[in-house]
């Protein structure tokens, strides 16, 4: 008889729902956006989303500790070849001697859930401040501290030979079912920013639209398991207690429009929750991620610059509560030598329900409440993760109940999990480890994310032949990011690319050049040197810009040709005059006309004046002066005509004109000709 009551209590339900997600791939993710705020309202602060929009993310989840599946599995080739197209009718999984007990003299516990995040969206308003809106839809049953005999009754019923006429007590047996929809708002923002240390907290307030709820808590029941007189099966009472209670609702996933629900338009019940949560970062090499732009100094946005990271939130507190009097039933009721049989809750739908049970326990109207508050499921998170490299990561996150077990709420089944996780922009796979069921399981998951898609599953032996799984997980979602920051790591790349380019263009300009210079520049005479480097050289001799000019003409001559260029001027009433001046020869040009070929070589014959010991005005004494001539002759063979060979000899050689007294000295004109 139990088993009726609680299937038509619990069971037939208006919907099959969800606790809070667990996602524990997603758990670390620095690129979770708007789902990342279901586990830490902060961490959407200093995010790397710039803008970050959920359109759906589905979860999946069954867990016991009563009985696991012990079959062939999904033979992945038949399902993917379309084979097998209905998975869920087909026999060979689902074949009940596939179920196995587990007794072991422990009390048992299930949950089964699934939930929804509708439409949700993030968005960073400034380098410190952020925002996000997310709707969704939970819903769950669960059931806790439940005996061992009670569990055989729910799984096999009243009819099972191996417990007819046994006697059982059961003192404790936890039964809660809870659906509801919820919009949220979440604020983040940066709390502390010093160099290596980096806090950050946020705050989600979420309105909450009840839509069904029940619960059956401590029955601290005595009874046997038999058949009435007429050879019904039954539950004979010997004595017991009970808290009790439901709310009635016309809701059905299937059929009712769920923004009815966001909208709270005809909902049994209403409510408020609240998530709080803070993040602190080590960053030792904050440095690394500074650049200045337009003058003002900026943090990189774009990377994450922790070592590790701390992350510490309160989950899904407050209630919802159901206080209409024609649709909520509450009791608490004791009685004795109480029988109930199947055919009392047989046919039984929400339309009868509360009569229905009214008049099986024999409640009277004192007894009859029309208030209920269900809780949400608040629990403690506690995330660690730590940073291996630039894309590898560890993450230990705990996820601790914080509901009394004899709450008329919903509880979370404590968790503790280790994930590895490569994480990039676009790819993220994470491999979650973890204890589960209030740490009693040990399970293994799988996350990968790939671009704006995300699948996953916190038990992957669930999927696989022969693993003795306790129930399906699998999640689902998609979304769409828009990344922010990445703002030195693109002017870095930017300057390189500039800086290879600039030097591509230099190398192409510097080998035109040197073929442009090539062309025109003449051949130059083994081992002479460039004229105008000795032009702009001031180290340069005369001699050797004399061999520029002549550069046939004899050592010898070109060195007298020097010696009498050399003589550094000609004094006289304050004025000085060049040798070139003084001898009538003509201005040496620019070096780049020296590079044209000439067509008559000049050849100097060297001259030595001596200077007299009374020196006249030179003006004075040129334009009368009677004096002997010099003649350069023109050469023969290139040789000139009894040229001095040295210096020393063309200065003992050196023509002095004749003096008297008081007479001026006469210089002799030098006379040039050429060939």
């Amino acid at each position: 008889m139990l088993r009726p009551l609680l299937v038509s209590f619990l069971v037939i339900l208006p919907a099959i729902g969800l606790q809070a997600q667990h996602q524990l791939g997603l758990a670390g993710s620095n690129y979770g956006g708007s789902r990342s705020v279901l586990l830490n309202p902060s961490s959407i602060a200093d995010s790397r989303h710039g803008f970050h929009l959920n359109l759906f993310t589905g979860h999946l989840r069954f867990a016991n500790t009563y009985f696991h599946y012990d079959g062939p599995g999904v033979d992945t080739e038949t399902f993917l070849n379309g084979e097998s197209e209905n998975i869920l009718e087909d026999e060979t999984l689902f074949d009940r001697s596939y179920i196995r007990e587990r007794l072991d003299g422990k009390s048992k516990m299930a949950h089964f859930g699934v939930g929804l995040q509708l439409p949700s969206f993030m968005l960073k308003l400034s380098p410190r401040h952020s925002i996000a809106l997310t709707t969704r839809f939970r819903t769950a049953l669960q059931a806790n501290n439940v005996s061992e005999d009670i569990a055989r009754v729910i799984g096999y019923g009243t009819a099972n030979p191996e417990i007819q006429n046994m006697p059982f007590s059961s003192s404790e047996a936890y039964f809660n079912t809870n659906a509801f929809a919820e919009v949220g708002f979440t604020y983040a923002t940066v709390l502390l920013s010093q160099e290596k240390r980096f806090l950050k907290g946020g705050i989600t307030v979420k309105k909450l639209a009840g839509l069904y709820s029940a619960h059956l808590l401590g029955p601290d029941v005595d009874y046997q398991l038999g058949q009435t007189a007429a050879g019904e099966s039954a539950m004979l009472i010997d004595q017991g207690k009970a808290d009790f209670g439901f709310s009635r609702s016309e809701f059905d996933i299937e059929e009712q429009d769920v923004l009815d629900a966001l909208t709270w338009r005809d909902t049994p019940g209403t409510g408020w929750g609240l998530d709080i949560g803070f993040t602190y970062e080590h960053r030792p090499d904050y440095a690394d991620y500074q650049y200045t732009l337009n003058g003002e100094e900026k943090t990189d946005a774009g990377e994450n610059k922790y070592k590790y990271r701390i992350g510490l939130s309160l989950l899904d507190v407050g209630a919802i509560t159901y206080n209409d009097p024609e649709q909520v039933r509450r009791y608490n009721i004791t009685r004795q030598n109480l029988e109930l049989n199947d055919d009392t809750f047989e046919d039984v739908d929400f339309e009868n329900l509360g009569p229905t049970l009214e008049e099986a326990l024999e409640v009277t109207p004192g007894e009859r409440q029309t208030e209920i508050k269900s809780g949400l499921p608040t629990a403690l998170h506690l995330n660690f993760d730590y940073r291996l490299s630039r894309r590898l990561f560890v993450n230990t996150a705990v996820l601790h109940n914080l509901r009394a077990k004899d709450a008329v709420a919903m509880r979370q089944f404590s968790t503790l999990s280790v994930a590895p996780r490569f994480e990039g922009r676009k790819l993220e796979l994470a491999l979650p480890i973890y204890l589960t069921n209030n740490y009693r399981d040990l399970n293994v998951g799988a996350m990968l994310r790939l671009g704006a898609l995300v699948v996953g599953s916190d038990n992957l032996a669930a999927m696989l032949a022969g693993s003795k799984a306790v129930g399906p997980d699998l999640y689902m979602g998609f979304g769409i990011g828009i990344g922010t920051g990445g703002q030195k790591r693109k002017l870095e790349e930017r300057a390189q690319k500039k800086a290879k380019k600039d030097q591509k263009k230099l190398e192409k300009e510097q080998k035109k050049a040197g073929k442009t210079e090539s062309s025109a520049t003449p051949a130059q005479t083994p081992g002479a040197v460039p004229a105008d480097s000795l032009l702009n050289n001031p180290q340069t001799s005369a001699s050797d810009s004399l061999a520029v000019l002549q550069p046939n003409a004899p050592e010898a001559s070109v060195a007298d040709a020097a010696e009498a260029s050399s003589t550094d001027s000609v004094k006289g009433n304050g004025t000085s005059t060049s040798a070139g001046s003084l001898f009538n020869l003509p201005v040496i040009a620019p070096a780049d006309s020296l590079l044209a070929p000439a067509t008559d070589s000049v050849q100097v014959q060297a001259v030595e004046i001596k200077e007299s010991p009374v020196a006249a005005p030179l003006e004075s004494v040129l334009p009368n002066s009677t004096s002997s001539t010099i003649t350069a002759q023109p050469t023969s063979a290139g040789k000139p005509t009894d040229a001095p060979a040295t210096r020393a000899e063309s200065k003992e050689k050196a023509v002095q004109t004749p003096t008297t007294t008081g007479a001026p000295l006469r210089s002799a004109p030098v006379k040039v000709s050429g060939n």
